[in-house]
């Protein structure tokens, strides 16, 4: 249990470095656990590399304050992220909303609202996709998708 906390504080300290003013070396941990690293280099290289975190985290900030003074949230709210895009991708997520994509999302959410597995009522068993599950946000896109 006490390791736990000495691991927590390490990971806040980590965090205060990467939301400094300097970049991150080659792979920065945002979070705990595996599977949470950025690839600075191809971040920076990204369309969205001039952007601050928190410009698409906004669940980072509390009362206006950046993370990490305690443990930034670990969970990840789809619904969010996909307003996070649509702040700046309007006209795309206009036309994603009108097709196949936003049925799919309408079916899901009334799946959970209702207690349900959503992935058991898709006609693959999966859940709808969402902008980064073909747009990169954090890595450079292939040509021409930027």
């Amino acid at each position: 249990m006490r390791w736990n906390k000495v691991w927590l504080g390490l990971s806040a300290l980590a965090l205060l470095g990467l939301l400094g003013c300097q970049r991150p070396a080659a792979e920065t941990p945002l979070h705990p656990g595996p599977g949470w690293l950025l690839d600075a280099e191809s971040y920076y290289a990204s369309a969205h590399g001039g952007l601050e975190c928190t410009e698409c985290h906004q669940e980072m900030m509390e009362e206006d304050e950046a993370y990490p003074h305690g443990v930034a949230p670990l969970t990840r709210d789809y619904e969010f992220d996909q307003k996070a895009c649509q702040r700046c991708h309007a006209e795309a997520f206009r036309r994603a909303s009108l097709g196949v994509h936003a049925q799919a999302a309408e079916q899901e959410q009334r799946a959970r609202q209702g207690g349900m597995n959503p992935a058991s009522f898709s006609r693959f068993g999966v859940l709808a996709p969402r902008c980064p599950d073909c747009h990169p946000m954090h890595q450079r896109s292939p040509q021409g998708e930027e």
